[in-house]
């Protein structure tokens, strides 16, 4: 069976280029939008994809014509749904809707058949979309699918792979499995953290959504530079909003010996920074703010404005699902986000979010926290780091 992917900006061009190839007998078999992955498509750029193919291709499936009004879009869309959702009734509700469908008049169990039809289809089509890869190449589809990787990033890592393989390396599961660690980390806009000019002084902000660990991976941080590499640290908190906030960071700067200063306004925090100009790195603790709270982000971005030089790490939980982590990125990114920090990697074993969205974003992973321990639990997110937790679950 011949299946063929057109992609296009709009759902009518995509449509014109499957009546350009296949003709206007096409037979359409899954239509989606996505958005771009950075490496086919633009990032972000949202993209339809329609699945088609000859009709002479495929028995016993119903014929569903190119939608050609709003209200015949709407209704297409809507069969797809319906046919993805069938196959995932259990006993109980399928032995209620034979009794249904026994009952019903003729219509709908015509409509119910052609459902059936579509789903067998797409199901088909999900099969063949992965028929021209070996056996081994599969098998790391399904490790990524598994690590909630994007169905559309998990190809596209997997035709690279393909692509660099010579003849009988395909069928051979270590040297794929290598291969894609390596694809991921050069997909991944993660890079080493730069070397710090030591005559320029490093300010860096944390912010982010309550309960993620900003303030426990701040105090890692000032331990890891004051104790391990001798430098200058010196904190600042603006959570003046979370009961016990600013005693916590001032605690831990106590048992570093590391000077703690609490703000409350903008002019507070440039005195603060300004104040501590001998440190080398200076540390922003701030308050967790719900993703849905505007107000409190807008407000936060006023604080953080009054330091133009200011690097901005948006703080996520490893555990946060993707469209939820989506989410938290488009609403803190009032405030110019440069780099992403993955806390709680030791509460999950599903790690294709981090990847999901540092693609998504084009913000590159600082740091990954596995646990409480100060300062212990906390190392750079180097991209081969992240490429091993995702293909080896660990």
């Amino acid at each position: 069976m011949k299946i063929k992917s057109f992609s296009a900006p709009t759902l009518q061009e995509a449509l014109l280029k499957v009546r350009t190839e296949i003709g206007p007998s096409a037979l359409i078999l899954e239509t989606r939008k996505y958005n771009g992955d950075g490496i086919k498509e633009p990032m972000g750029k949202e993209v339809i994809e329609v699945i088609a193919a000859a009709p002479s291709e495929i028995s016993g499936t119903a014929s569903i014509s190119p939608p050609t009004s709003g209200e015949d879009k709407a209704k297409g869309f809507a069969l797809e749904k319906t046919a993805n959702d069938a196959g995932k009734e259990n006993h109980n509700e399928s032995d209620r809707w034979d009794e249904v469908l026994h009952n019903a008049e003729p219509p709908l169990k015509k409509l119910h058949t052609d459902l059936l039809n579509i789903r067998n289809s797409l199901q088909r089509v999900a099969c063949t979309r992965t028929d021209g890869w070996p056996d081994a190449v599969r098998e790391f589809y399904g490790t990524l699918r598994s690590q909630d990787v994007d169905d559309t990033l998990s190809r596209t890592l997997l035709d690279n792979v393909m692509k660099t393989q010579r003849e009988g390396e395909q069928e051979n599961p270590d040297i794929i499995k290598q291969c894609l660690k390596a694809k991921i980390a050069e997909a991944l806009l993660a890079q080493k953290l730069p070397a710090k000019d030591a005559k320029t002084q490093a300010v860096i902000s944390f912010i982010g959504p309550t309960g993620v660990g900003k303030t426990t991976t701040i105090a890692k941080l000032a331990a890891k530079y004051s104790v391990n590499t001798e430098e200058d640290v010196a904190l600042i908190t603006v959570d003046t909003y979370r009961i016990g906030g600013a005693d916590q960071l001032k605690t831990y700067g106590d048992i570093m010996g590391v000077p703690v200063k609490v703000v409350f306004t903008p002019q507070e925090l440039r005195n603060a920074v300004s104040q501590f100009a001998n440190a080398s790195i200076i540390l922003i603790d701030t308050a967790g703010r719900s993703q849905f709270d505007a107000t409190r982000i807008r407000a936060l971005k006023g604080i953080l404005q009054a330091v133009p030089q200011v690097e901005t790490h948006l703080v996520v939980s490893a555990t946060t699902r993707y469209s939820d982590a989506i989410e938290i990125f488009n609403r803190f990114g009032i405030i110019p986000l440069h780099r992403l920090v993955f806390t709680k990697i030791d509460e999950t074993k599903t790690y294709g979010m981090i990847l999901n969205l540092a693609i998504r974003t084009a913000l590159p992973p600082s740091y990954l926290t596995n646990g409480q321990e100060v300062p212990d639990d906390i190392e750079e997110a180097k991209p081969g780091r992240i490429a091993e937790l995702i293909v080896d679950g660990k």
